[in-house]
């Protein structure tokens, strides 16, 4: 079967002024998910995951998904041999499990993640 998308991120520079935009056009709302990402909460059922991410640095404006593999360093190793670069992790997360980003060959930045 292949690997679904589970999650996403926005990203932005200010986030309260990213969460008022969604939350006036959807209706979105947010809780605390660490201390540079809110949750996206009330979504659809059975869809993905999503936060409104501020890092406090580049890049600041982006939207990443996030493809679930079963393990993110066998898969950001992958990545590398089938052509694409990794550019971040794999990383610890503070809910436990792991993230990783990579840029595939057109160029495009996509996670990995194994939560």
């Amino acid at each position: 079967m292949p690997n679904p998308i589970l999650r996403f991120d926005i990203g932005c520079e200010n986030r309260d002024v990213t969460e008022a935009f969604y939350t006036d056009v959807f209706g979105w709302r947010f809780d605390d998910n660490g201390p540079y990402s809110r949750a996206i909460v009330g979504g659809a059922e059975g869809g993905a995951e999503g936060s409104i991410t501020a890092l406090g640095h580049e890049p600041h404006q982006y939207v990443m998904i996030y493809v679930k593999v079963e393990d993110v360093a066998e898969s950001i190793a992958s990545v590398a041999k089938n052509g694409g670069e990794a550019l971040l992790g794999p990383l610890p997360l503070p809910t436990g499990g792991h993230f990783a980003w990579f840029r595939d060959p057109g160029g495009n930045m996509i996670g990995l993640t194994d939560v």
